[in-house]
């Protein structure tokens, strides 16, 4: 691969400042415009082609945004905010493939907050949000998988926040719903080429619709002048209502990709002097599916499933640890990670690569990184 990518980014942005509030000075406002221009050549060499491949894409986006904040009355407070944006690429290919998109979006927020006591706040909130199409520039993919639509997400949320013990604790929770339009989705396909071999290819596709819900729980308490325990939980259930992939299977109630049902935190801080604190901490999480594609074998001619348990990563809990020096405006940390060097994949794919067993599929992972440690110097001028 040759890739040549240029980026240029643009943006104006206007804030109020006290006395400048409007609609009785009751909302501060800010209004702004976003502009970006994303261009990308590729290049290609193959080892069995007869030629190079080769492609340009070419995007533009421009938007304008705004949000107010606004005091309803001395407890209840509403935020509101608007977004619209226009993006436009071309794309073309030496396979004479080109393709123009040409998207209007707009996304946007409500949030209604209520402070019920100094230490007590909820909250209720409804966002719009969208992710933009494009193109796959992979030049062996069937035209029909060369481009996705956008990702349209409406979430709605409740939430509450609470300090307890003369402001040495604190609890956060939330639940949430997500309703997915158009969701794209990491998908695979097995090209198989002239001489046997196989190539696996990803590209971004769209399934119909999907939804997601969950809760997310965060705390601290600080138990004396050197001990702080913390920790977090999300719990998280996902499924695609509606999807066909491209080969035409449905996977409609099926898990999406890398959303584990559960992942966790847990840590203590201890600092017995103003210089050193020391950290040890542990994250885990669920099995999750590596892909949205379903697999199959080929065996005596038939077709079969592949387990969906030989397509799941295995149930993660990870050892972290770290020691700091702190001075006034610099620090020193050693630090750990996956401090038992444990070995465990998270991602993984299913296909025939091997002529020694006739390209027969099987599965290969991707390991994530083993034990690190190194250190870091953080300066504040």
């Amino acid at each position: 691969y040759y890739r040549e990518k240029a980026v240029h980014t643009t943006e104006l942005r206007a804030i109020s400042n006290q006395g400048q509030e409007i609609f009785n000075g009751t909302t501060s406002w800010v209004a702004g415009i976003f502009f970006k221009q994303d261009d990308e050549d590729l290049l290609r060499q193959y080892t069995y082609a007869d030629g190079d491949f080769t492609s340009t894409n070419e995007s533009k986006s421009i938007a304008v945004y705004g949000q107010l904040e606004t005091q309803l009355a001395e407890q209840w407070s509403l935020i509101s905010g608007l977004r619209i944006e226009n993006r436009s690429a071309d794309y073309n290919n030496s396979n004479l493939f080109n393709d123009s998109i040409d998207d209007i979006m707009v996304g946007g927020k409500l949030v209604l907050s209520y402070q019920q006591t100094q230490d007590n706040l909820w909250y209720a909130s409804i966002n719009r949000g969208y992710k933009a199409g494009g193109n796959n520039t992979d030049g062996t993919l069937p035209a029909d998988l060369r481009t996705f639509e956008p990702e349209y997400l409406m979430n709605y949320e409740l939430g509450y926040k609470v300090s307890l013990l003369n402001n040495n604790a604190y609890i956060r929770s939330s639940v949430f719903y997500m309703d997915r339009t158009d969701m794209q989705v990491k998908s695979s396909k097995t090209i198989v080429r002239k001489n046997g071999s196989a190539e696996f290819v990803s590209y971004l596709g769209n399934a119909t619709s999907g939804s997601n819900y969950g809760v997310e729980i965060e705390s601290a308490w600080q138990l004396n002048d050197t001990v702080n325990i913390y920790g977090s939980l999300g719990l998280l259930n996902t499924e695609f209502d509606q999807f066909i992939d491209a080969d035409g299977n449905s996977l409609t109630g099926k898990e999406q990709a890398h959303a584990p049902n559960y992942q966790f935190n847990v840590g203590i801080n201890y600092q017995p002097t103003d210089e050193w604190l020391f950290n040890i901490s542990v994250d885990g999480k669920d099995e999750f599916y590596f892909s949205d594609t379903r697999y199959y074998e080929y065996e005596e001619g038939i077709y079969s499933p592949i387990p969906e348990d030989d397509i799941k990563s295995e149930v993660v809990v990870l050892l972290n640890a770290s020691i700091s020096y702190l001075q006034d405006n610099w620090q020193l940390k050693v630090w750990a990670r996956n401090l038992a060097n444990k070995d465990y994949a998270n991602r993984g794919f299913y296909f025939g690569n091997d002529p020694r067993d006739g390209y027969t599929p099987k599965q290969y992972t991707q390991l994530s990184e083993p034990l690190v440690f190194g250190a870091s110097l953080d300066y504040q001028f």
